[in-house]
């Protein structure tokens, strides 16, 4: 579910709250990579008025501008001009929630609700799609459209964060002109940690291109600096609202720091020819964009069949896909410290995620794949540390589990280098959640998923 980021249900998230809020941004996630966004704005307190034609006008001055300038820098020149113009927030927040009604499937929106509350790290009220535009009321500050191939500026911007906002989005811009952004960011099934990738490219690659604008005339550029310190810029630029669950935040800011991060190591081998060539040959997963070593090797996921429903059901399948390592690791954060998770998501080796529903009545399986039976320990120890939460997980000869009075059972189990967790099924409503199942039943769950491990 790539607007993640978490690249399943979280990818929806990631990709089109960070990179393109636009009608044609459906990756997640996330994310998120269409319209792409970001730069902090300042909050708005009232609507607006709608900016006058001589501001427009302006806008278009200033970006055509910028692109010459934002060419130079990113050593890719601009194939055509880029029109513009200014919006208020609220019309920005309405593109965004219009391109989540047009372009992200309703069933992937539903089953982000539905895994983050069986997963245990929403409460059954949380709604995805509100929690995604609350953040974008006040950090959204101007995007690239690609399928309009439209620049839109935020009216309330402070002139610094203009001139950043306006780089960074302009490097979309050109990358939209010779690499075809909305085609490669039009949604397809089981694609989010692909997706996940490919958003962390373009947030990289801008975000990378802005800072040596911000630096230009010092003598140095991005590649000068430690890249920690611009990730712990760009973390703390991250949104603060307690209403948004950490993890969604936590999403929105991933291709950001790993695309840098992943960006920077091309540069420092071969500049920015070196990027260009990851754009005719794309990361296929994020664990390539984490490890960029893997990249190189052209080291990809194995193919994980869909687990199978329960025989006590669920049975309608509502949504699968793969999620990968960047997504792993960002759940494993919600119970470790971030370099913990890092390390217990690491030699990802594939994965597969299925949400079944029945009306009301929801269950999860997802079955992960390290490249190693040491990795794999790893990865079940992070489990471990999800399935016991602040419960009591029995151990048992098929796995572990904990009951759920609201969200039913949680269970895991470990086989070689697999890892299989299956939540639910429960009832979920906006005032609670009613168990619809038993340890007992999660066993019998996770030992028919075993059986067709390959």
């Amino acid at each position: 579910m790539n607007p993640r980021r978490w690249a399943g249900p979280i990818a929806v998230a990631v990709t089109l709250a960070a990179c393109h809020p636009s009608p044609s941004s459906a990756p997640p996630p996330a994310a998120p990579a269409k319209g792409v966004a970001n730069a902090r704005g300042t909050p708005s307190t009232s609507a607006a008025p709608p900016p006058s034609d001589a501001e427009q006008d302006e806008a278009k001055r200033t970006i055509a501008r910028t692109l010459d300038f934002v060419a130079q820098l990113r050593e890719l020149p601009a194939l055509r001009e880029v029109d513009g113009r200014r919006l208020s927030r609220e019309e920005m927040v309405a593109h965004v929630e219009r391109a989540l009604g047009e372009e992200v499937p309703p069933e992937v929106l539903e089953a982000t609700n539905a895994f983050l509350f069986l997963a245990g790290v929403v409460e059954s009220s949380f709604d995805y799609e509100k929690s995604l535009l609350s953040v974008l009321g006040t950090d959204l500050a101007g995007f690239y459209d690609p399928k309009a191939r439209r620049m839109y500026l935020g009216t309330d911007l402070p002139v610094a964060e203009q001139h950043a906002t306006l780089a960074h989005e302009l490097v979309h811009a050109l990358q939209d002109q010779h690499y075809g952004l909305a085609k490669l960011t039009e949604w397809t099934p089981d694609a989010s940690d692909r997706m996940g990738a490919l958003h962390s490219l373009a947030e990289g690659d801008a975000t990378s291109a802005m800072l040596d604008g911000l630096l230009f005339g010092s003598g140095r550029s991005s590649l000068d600096l430690e890249d920690e310190v611009f990730v712990a810029q760009i973390e703390q630029m991250q949104n603060t609202d307690p209403a948004v669950p950490a993890l969604v935040r936590r999403s929105v800011v991933a291709p950001y720091v790993d695309g840098l991060k992943f960006v920077h190591s091309l540069r420092r081998k071969g500049g920015w020819p070196a990027v260009d060539a990851a754009w005719k040959k794309l990361p296929a997963t994020s664990e390539q964009i984490l490890h960029p070593e893997k990249y190189f090797a052209g080291e990809a996921g194995a193919v994980i069949d869909v687990p199978p429903p329960s025989s006590k059901g669920p049975n309608t399948l509502l949504y699968r896909d793969i999620e990968g390592e960047q997504s792993l690791r960002l759940l494993f954060e919600e119970w470790l410290p971030r370099a913990e998770a890092a390390e217990a998501a690491s030699d990802w080796g594939g994965d597969r995620l299925a949400v079944y529903v029945d009306g009301a009545v929801a269950a999860f399986a997802w079955h992960v794949r390290f490249d190693s039976r040491a990795a794999a320990l790893r990865g079940y120890k992070a489990v471990l540390e999800w399935v016991r939460g602040t419960g009591l997980a029995v151990p048992g000869a098929r796995g572990v589990c904990r009951e759920r009075a609201d969200r039913g059972p949680l269970a895991a189990s470990l086989k070689q280098t697999d890892i299989v967790i299956v939540g639910g099924p429960a009832e979920r409503n906006s005032d609670g959640g009613r168990s619809k199942g038993s340890c007992a039943d999660a066993r019998a769950w996770l030992a028919l998923i075993g059986r067709g491990q390959r």
